[in-house]
Order: structure tokens, then sequence, then C-alpha cells
């Protein structure tokens, strides 16, 4: 089969003509990508939501957001993720609650612990049913390693 010299480039791709009059659509220099992880963030304060979410983000992650405890318990029965970031203090439902749920009903999807208190961070790590821990407030280095160390690249290619 022979193309043409006749090629059009467009949102698909790239169309060429053949010898045969047959229209096809090949991509050029797009490589396909693994689909992206996706981290459930449960964070009470907005302006921490946004910025945990903004960074994982940055990092590839795809990034859904909780404001309390009970919205949290909520979107994980009834959509799946690749691991939780949660912090310990959250209205309606404690964090240390929702973390025992989640290693219930969920328990391979990892859970990296964020707290500004040094004794729930504690009590967390005693119950060990997180796979990290991060004190607040903390750098990007550090968040990062919690992150990475837990969760692993955004990408799935294993998939």
């Amino acid at each position: 089969m022979a193309l043409s010299a006749k090629e059009t480039k467009g949102i698909g791709g790239t169309k060429a003509s053949t010898s045969h009059g047959k229209d096809i659509i090949y991509e050029v220099g797009m490589a396909s990508q693994a689909p992206v992880k996706r981290l459930l963030v449960v964070e009470d304060d907005p302006d921490q939501s946004s910025a945990v979410r903004d960074r994982l983000e940055l990092y590839g992650y795809a990034v859904t957001c909780a404001q309390d405890g009970r919205t949290a318990m909520e979107i994980l029965q009834t959509d799946s993720f690749d691991g939780v970031l949660l912090d310990m203090n959250l209205p309606q439902i404690p964090g240390v609650e929702v973390l025992a749920a989640t290693r219930h009903v969920l328990p391979h999807v990892p859970v990296v612990v964020m707290s500004a208190s040094s004794s729930r961070l504690r009590a967390a790590k005693e119950l060990q049913l997180a796979c990290g821990y991060i004190e607040k407030p903390f750098g990007t280095d550090q968040f990062k390693q919690a992150v990475h160390g837990c969760f692993g690249p955004a990408d799935r290619q294993d998939l």
C-alpha cells in the first residue's frame, strides 16, 4: 500500500490517501501515554487542599479532593483510587476513623497521613494503618519523598 503525497494534519493525527483512494489516519510523533494514578486528598483547609492538589498534579497524578471525613468515605465507596492523602483533623468524621475504615474496606490502597499534631501522627503510627506520615508544615522534599515512596510514579506503566 503506497501513500500519496497529499497529507493533511488534524486533531486525530495525520490523514493520508493510499494509491487505492482510501484514507487512513496515523499518529506522528505521539507516544501512547500510560494512564496516571488517581489520588484522593482529604483536607478540610481549602488553602492546604489546593496546595497539595497543585503539587500532586505537578508530579503528574490525577487528583480528587474531599473537605471532610464523611465526603471522603462516600467518595471511597463509589470511586477507585491508587492512594489517599489524609489529614487527621477533619470535621464530621475524624481522620483516624476514615483511616481505619479505608484500611478495612480498601486494604490494598496506600494512605499517607498528614497532620499538624504530632500526637495525632503518633496515634496513626501506633495503629500501623498508613504507608507514610507527614507532619505539617512540610517541605517540598519531604512531601515528594512520602508521595513517591508510598504511591510510586504518577504513570501506571504496569497496566
